[in-house]
């Protein structure tokens, strides 16, 4: 997690990353709004889409043969090419954003693609080098301290065979309350008394219903 205007000296272990802290800010921040955006969204057809396009049988899969070609000619690289990013106005979209009244902005920096959104150093899988050719977090990054928002930027590391990242949840089967609602909790939805049970024993808490249930 990025957190602008927090020094937080991690180090590259499961031990570091559990000794993490909310930022003095955060709580008094209330409400916030985040951009869920990137190249994954270029064909219009749900989240997850690099994944669900490879499966037979599902709709993400029948989805691209009709529009693209199958997966093996016409592969995620090329539907992330196909992203310019011509339309995208981070600056109006965060003024926007400011007028609500939010107080902080979270810019997705990757997705379960691995295409990291800046001009990543580890390698070039990223939206300067392919696809939209711009520098997304930054762009974002620009826009949020120009209208005094706080900025937040989630990445979505991955946990080893069998572990699970810090305070991830293992939502009980079969039981889709968290993919119904987006993973976040919300007066307007009931989870069933396993999902907030899971959700309590990784946090030790239950989580407020202004903040999403994970990160």
């Amino acid at each position: 997690m990025i957190v602008e205007g927090s020094v937080v000296p991690f180090a590259p272990s499961w031990e570091s990353l559990e000794g993490r802290e909310t930022p003095e800010w955060f709580p008094r921040a209330k409400f916030g709004l985040w951009a869920h955006w990137g190249p994954q969204c270029q064909p219009g057809f749900g989240d997850w889409y690099a994944r669900t396009m490879d499966l037979p049988g599902t709709d993400a899969f029948r989805y691209h043969r009709e529009r693209y070609g199958h997966p093996s000619q016409f592969g995620f690289k090329d539907v992330t090419n196909e992203c310019k990013a011509s339309r995208w106005d981070p600056e109006e979209l965060v003024a926007l954003y400011a007028r609500t009244g939010a107080r902080y902005f979270v810019a997705m920096a990757d997705h379960h693609d691995n295409l990291d959104l800046w001009d990543s150093p580890r390698h070039a899988w990223n939206s300067v080098r392919v696809g939209p050719r711009h520098d997304i977090v930054g762009e974002w990054a620009a826009a949020a301290r120009s209208h005094g928002l706080r900025l937040l930027g989630p990445a979505r590391p991955r946990a080893p065979p069998g572990r699970r990242l810090p305070g991830e949840v293992s939502w009980p089967e079969p039981c889709n309350w968290p993919r119904r609602t987006g993973l976040t909790w919300s007066t307007s939805t009931t989870p069933c008394s396993r999902c907030t049970n899971a959700a309590r024993s990784a946090w030790r808490s239950p989580p407020s219903c202004t903040t999403s249930a994970k990160t």
